[in-house]
């Protein structure tokens, strides 16, 4: 996430990374870096900051009178179809959650207003409760979630701002970044001269978030990633990479300053104590899920290249994967390019996602796997190579048996299916606790619908060394799409010359009766690719959830698992994240998170991070849910519960 309002002011200066960093709401804790200050003084400074640089930055869109950009955010009876949207701009998959005002009621996604005209929330500190601290340790600040209450007529209810989750991390020797999605740095107001003076806008939300350590992940320290020039969003689905020069890249979903949905990267130079305005890869209405990778160019070994791929719409809605590259350190970007379209053909969908790069840093060899849905129970993983520096890509050959062509790994996504409501639509997920009923799918089609759920995906997390390629995905043991008699198991296939054969897939974590679920796993490689590290949630038989770490040795027969050892050093319970909605027309036939912000049945995010340091020893980060967060008496799901967080650990 970014900083308030300081992205909007990197057009005036580029000295204010930490200017407004946590103002309205950051409370004085011993031990916690912040400072305190008065809520009238902190509104009246983000008032007049924004009135005094909105005009400078935006010339073209503001007034004379310096007009501040805010986002209508809609009331639940706006919003129709299965996914939120933004300014017309369908968001399907990054986990936000706000009804937002799209294009069939506004034909603008900003709205500009007079600054002295708007109404500011009543800020209320963080509510969180830490429990015991182990040898791993949350890496994202606590005292930056909060409660905002405006209420309004279609939504009297407080916003509670405090989920964390989804997570990546990159490390060069002490210096590492770990980036993971946050609806903490969110202002929610009114506006008394817009059109509709009793809804809520958006004035800002960064919702990339993350944290740097400078001593190897004793002490952290939060920050927001800044959006491109004049835009005040983020929208998550961050990935963090590095390369050589130990500088930082920070990829992910946003918007820009006329609220199109956007592609970004920004650069840190700082060892990651701060991030420059983020570069536009694409404006892509169409755009999701986008990963990065650095690492050297084949052709020019000294020179680092940037990679970019993410998920694109194109005609008929099918999707594709884009991609886009840098040769000269983030400064400029290929026009996107598009690696892999298909028509539907009976067999396999027209739809793909979760694509993922990855750089082997002693060759330069480009990977790029991704998920092609199947028209059956059965999806399929693919991959392109590049020996090139990203400028022709071919398929790597699995080799299969069973599988439609020799292109493809037949594999059946993991969970079970769940009524996530209106906005978070059918999703596989895991469960905690019992089938509550009653909601828009449950009485479709008979879905079951949990309170504590976490959807949880199929990503393909690859990793790739000295020529050997390790490729992590979460599998079901079912041959039928989301079985309730399936569980959860990490596959993970192994290729040591580059993807030109495979050795048989390695169960890496299989269900037993005491831990019937692993599930969103990530992989990293010791550089001289001789070690394998894989990690992984696990949710045992009292359906309370932990984290693990495999560590599997590559050999010139396989994969051989030398072993397991836990990652966090507790388990924990799901948040509520699938509350019967109190909103009109369905009320409690659909759902929301108790966070308003984020989409019924995100609890976890899609992803955790395994990474290896330069001695080939591991680290992780995950999102976890040990905390305690007592929401107010007038919130979806008053009283104390669980929240996520984003821990880290050297184990």
């Amino acid at each position: 996430m970014n900083n308030k309002f300081d992205e909007l002011a990197k057009g005036v200066t580029q000295s204010v990374t930490w200017r407004l960093d946590i103002s309205p709401y950051t409370v004085s804790r011993p031990g916690r870096a912040g400072r305190q200050c008065s809520r009238s003084r902190t509104l009246l400074a983000l008032a007049a900051f924004t009135s005094s640089v909105v005009g400078s930055i935006l010339p073209n869109l503001a007034s004379a009178q310096a007009l501040v950009p805010l986002i209508p955010i809609a009331s639940v009876a706006d919003t129709s179809d299965n996914e939120s949207d933004m300014a017309g701009v369908t968001l399907h998959a990054t986990g936000l959650g706000p009804l937002l005002a799209g294009s069939h009621r506004h034909s603008a996604g900003v709205v500009y207003v007079d600054p002295s005209q708007i109404i500011y929330p009543v800020v209320l500190q963080s509510t969180a409760t830490g429990a015991p601290a182990g040898p791993d340790i949350q890496v994202n600040d606590p005292s930056l979630d909060n409660i905002q209450v405006l209420p309004s007529a279609s939504n009297p209810y407080p916003w509670e701002f405090a989920t964390e989750s989804e997570t990546t991390l990159a490390a060069d020797g002490n210096n590492i970044v770990v980036s993971y999605n946050s609806s903490a740095h969110t202002l929610v107001v009114k506006a008394a001269d817009s059109w509709s003076p009793d809804s809520h806008f958006f004035a800002y939300l960064f919702y990339s978030g993350y944290s740097v350590s400078h001593d190897g992940g004793q002490t952290w320290r939060s920050s927001y990633i800044p959006s491109s020039q004049g835009s005040m969003f983020t929208l998550g689905d961050g990935v963090v990479a590095k390369d050589r020069s130990g500088n930082f890249y920070y990829a992910s979903m946003a918007l820009d300053a006329r609220a199109n949905l956007d592609v970004i990267v920004s650069k840190s130079t700082d060892h990651g104590d701060t991030f420059g305005t983020a570069q536009i890869l694409a404006l892509d209405s169409g755009a999701d899920k986008e990963w990065i990778a650095v690492g050297p160019d084949p052709t020019v070994p000294s020179r680092d290249n940037i990679y970019v791929t993410w998920r694109t719409l194109g005609n008929n809605n099918n999707s594709m994967v884009a991609f886009s590259r840098s040769t000269d350190g983030g400064v400029t970007w290929s026009p996107p390019a598009t690696l892999f379209a298909y028509t539907n053909d009976g067999v396999f969908k027209s739809t793909v996602h979760f694509m993922t790069p990855v750089v082997d840093q002693t060759s330069g060899r480009l990977y790029v796997s991704f998920v092609h849905f199947g028209v059956g129970n059965s999806d399929y993983l693919r991959v392109l190579v590049s020996n090139d520096g990203g400028i022709t890509f071919a398929p790597l050959a699995f080799n299969a048996t069973g599988a439609p062509n020799a292109f493809v790994y037949p594999f059946v996504a993991p969970g079970i299916y769940a009524d996530c409501g209106n906005r978070g639509g059918t999703q596989l997920v895991v469960k905690q606790g019992p089938d509550i009923g009653g909601g828009i799918w449950s009485e479709l089609y008979g879905f079951p619908r949990y309170v504590h759920c976490s959807r949880i995906q199929s990503f393909p997390l690859p990793a790739a060394a000295n020529g050997r390629l390790v490729i992590t995905l979460g599998t079901s043991t079912s041959a039928v799409r989301g079985d309730p008699a399936g569980q959860a198991q990490i596959t993970t296939l192994y290729s040591r010359d580059g993807g030109g054969t495979w050795f048989p897939p390695l169960v890496v974590a299989p269900p037993t009766s005491a831990d019937p679920q692993h599930f969103l796993p990530a992989a990293a490689l010791t550089p001289n690719g001789n070690t394998a590290y894989v990690g992984y949630y696990v949710q045992d038989s009292s359906e309370r959830v932990r984290t693990e770490l495999a560590t599997l040795q590559l050999t010139g027969g396989g994969l051989a698992l030398l072993g397991t050892q836990p990652l966090s050093s507790a388990s924990f319970d799901l948040e509520p994240n699938n509350i019967p909605s109190p909103f009109p027309p369905l009320k409690s036939e659909d759902t929301i998170n108790f966070d308003q912000l984020i989409k019924p049945g995100y609890a976890l995010g899609e992803y955790m991070g395994v990474a290896t340091d330069a001695n080939g020893n591991p680290m992780a980060s995950w999102g976890d849910s040990r905390n305690s967060w007592t929401s107010p008496a007038n919130g979806f799901y008053p009283g104390t519960h669980p929240q996520t967080d984003v821990f880290f650990v050297k184990p």
